[in-house]
């Protein structure tokens, strides 16, 4: 139905195809990890397909409307579904399905709205690990997933032969949540590492930061959580030089 009446209504039919990513997002979410009606592996992989193809299908439409709406609808459904016994190894998963199909559709767009859309689940998702039980190591895939993100979904913009004017926004932004990630980290006590893995894996993270700064060293510089607060590029540099 969505993509009938975007021939008449773009606007709407957008909206009702990020509705239905939504829905079947929160279906896949609560058959599998939720109420385990089939393997959470299938419920992720349907997951997968559907976010790549609407993904897709977002950027050769260049429609931005339709991005946020399918984008934000997938992001927060395992957080209304709201299950009390997730673990956060499935919701890292689940955020690096939704973050690597958001970044495919975003490569060479100017969308200053969806960059902060971007930004803000970026923040959702990290916010969530950090907060979850530490022996679980909710704060340790906290750090990696905004690394992951930047490494397998961000970095190769800048070999394409898209414009990538719009790659070290959500690269900064990402760089900023993995330092906040590393902070708690380093403050926890009941992780499921020593204190000298712990210290490594950090430092091993900020080693692969530096990687990726030296990679898009040649790009222009990118707003700070999608330019939601005037003024931040000197503050992303500091940032970046702390990391």
């Amino acid at each position: 139905a969505g993509l009938r009446l975007r021939r008449r209504e773009r606007s709407f039919g957008a909206t009702l195809l990020g509705l239905a990513l939504a829905t079947t997002h929160l279906c896949a979410w609560a058959a599998g990890p939720l109420l385990g009606l089939v393997p959470a592996w299938m419920s992720l992989a349907l997951a997968v397909g559907v976010s790549i193809a609407l993904a897709g299908f977002a950027q050769r439409e260049n429609d931005e409307p339709l991005w946020c709406v399918g984008f934000g609808g997938a992001a927060i459904a395992p957080f209304v579904a709201n299950p009390d016994n997730v673990s956060a190894t499935l919701i890292a998963s689940y955020g690096l399905i939704v973050m690597l199909s958001a970044c495919y559709a975003l490569v060479g767009r100017d969308w200053p709205i969806a960059n902060r859309v971007f930004a803000a689940v970026t923040a959702l998702f990290v916010g969530a690990l950090m907060a979850m039980p530490e022996r679980n190591g909710g704060p340790l895939l906290a750090i990696g997933l905004p690394l992951v993100v930047a490494v397998a979904g961000v970095l190769p913009a800048t070999r394409a032969r898209h414009p990538v004017r719009s790659v070290r926004g959500p690269l900064r932004t990402l760089g900023v949540f993995a330092a906040v990630a590393a902070l708690r980290a380093a403050f926890a006590t009941q992780l499921p590492l020593s204190s000298l893995s712990v210290a490594g894996a950090i430092a091993a993270a900020g080693i692969v930061w530096l990687v990726v700064l030296d990679r898009t060293a040649h790009t222009p510089a990118g707003d700070l959580l999608g330019g939601l607060l005037p003024n931040t590029s000197t503050i992303a540099e500091w940032i970046e030089g702390g990391w």
